[in-house]
């Protein structure tokens, strides 16, 4: 699984030719106005046959009418706090996605030796 970041104004320049049924787009809900932008992203995604994963937590919501799937945590989370709280679901659906495909996710990728010529190809030894 990759992933990419966009800010919501970005992601209509740069990530709507990406979108189709096999790339999931997921959006993270912002406190107040920030949100609508949120949601225009998400409505563009739907155009464009992308699956659609939202995330709220606490107070902050109002995406899951405008996604396929809505994850929710349910605590109140701080400003400071949040990022980190909503990183770990995003952590185990790269495991479990992992976990389906055959692959154990507990192995480093250079465990593999296509991977391991790879890094070695772009980092030689000593150079990392």
């Amino acid at each position: 699984m990759v992933g990419k970041a966009y800010r919501a104004g970005d992601f209509h320049h740069d990530a709507l030719s990406l979108l189709s049924p096999t790339r999931l787009v997921v959006a993270i809900a912002a406190d107040g106005v920030p949100n609508q932008r949120i949601v225009d992203v998400l409505r563009a995604a739907k155009e464009g046959l992308s699956p659609t994963l939202a995330m709220e937590y606490g107070a902050v919501g109002g995406l899951a009418p405008y996604a396929d799937e809505t994850w929710r945590l349910r605590a109140e989370l701080g400003e400071y706090v949040a990022p980190v709280l909503v990183t770990l679901p995003f952590q185990l659906l790269g495991y479990f996605m992992g976990v389906v495909r055959g692959r154990n996710p507990d192995t480093l990728a250079t465990d593999h030796i296509s991977n391991a010529r790879a890094w070695l190809t772009a980092f030689p030894l000593g150079t990392h």
